[in-house]
């Protein structure tokens, strides 16, 4: 009887440990984002601006906690700027600007997912149109 009470306990112990823990799974789309190295703007549907260093200027500024990527002809553009400091891992209020890049800018005051942060880079995410930007930071 001993050995049910016990195998009892701990089976309801278990129960409750597996609910209590968050959900971590990223969506595919996201993880294949995480992996990107270059400066850029990135949808399902492919590429849509990526940074080349013969071609592009990197923008970053703390105080205004936004970073930007920008061609040198200035005919595409994008900029993400916070409300706040970021983190790896944060959802922050902020804007995402754009010139010459199609669909991916435009959006004001929006929470954005801060999926990481290092090496001079933040991978930003953007919910509501799948949209990841690797913006400049911290550089």
């Amino acid at each position: 009887m001993k050995n049910i009470i016990r195998i009892v306990c701990i089976v309801f112990a278990a129960v409750e440990v597996m609910s209590c823990q968050k959900e971590t799974d990223i969506p595919a789309e996201q993880t294949d984002f995480m992996n990107k190295t270059e400066y850029g703007v990135y949808s399902e549907s492919g590429d849509l601006f990526v940074y080349s260093e013969s071609t592009c200027q990197l923008y970053y500024s703390p105080t205004k906690h936004s970073g930007r990527v920008v061609k040198d002809d200035l005919s595409a553009y994008f900029t993400v700027t916070f409300s706040g400091e970021i983190s790896s891992g944060s959802t922050v209020k902020g804007s995402i600007l754009t010139k010459g890049i199609p669909s991916a800018g435009g959006f004001q005051d929006y929470d954005l997912k801060v999926l990481k942060v290092e090496d001079g880079k933040a991978w930003v995410w953007y919910d509501r149109r799948n949209i990841g930007y690797l913006v400049p930071w911290g550089i």
